[in-house]
């Protein structure tokens, strides 16, 4: 695994624990956006805050890329008992 993998699966539990699909998730610090692609693939609204110019580029072209709703998207079709 790597470590983004382990980034990233950790923020997907965080969001689905203190939010609920539809809700505005925040990071002051968004870097290159990996709360926002997390928030998006969960189906919540995102807004981050970056104020170095290439990383807030890199989060905005991460976070356009991303599929709203993706990961439950996903999680339907495995069915029950995933």
């Amino acid at each position: 695994m790597t470590q983004f993998y382990l980034v990233a699966r950790s923020l997907h539990r965080a969001i689905v624990a203190s939010s609920r699909e539809g809700d505005l998730v925040f990071d002051p610090f968004c870097g290159s956006g990996t709360t926002g692609v997390a928030s998006k693939e969960l189906g919540r609204f995102f807004v981050g805050a970056e104020k170095e110019g290439e990383y807030a580029e890199l989060a905005g072209r991460r976070i356009g890329a991303a599929v709203r709703g993706g990961v439950l998207q996903e999680i339907e079709e495995a069915g029950p008992g995933v």
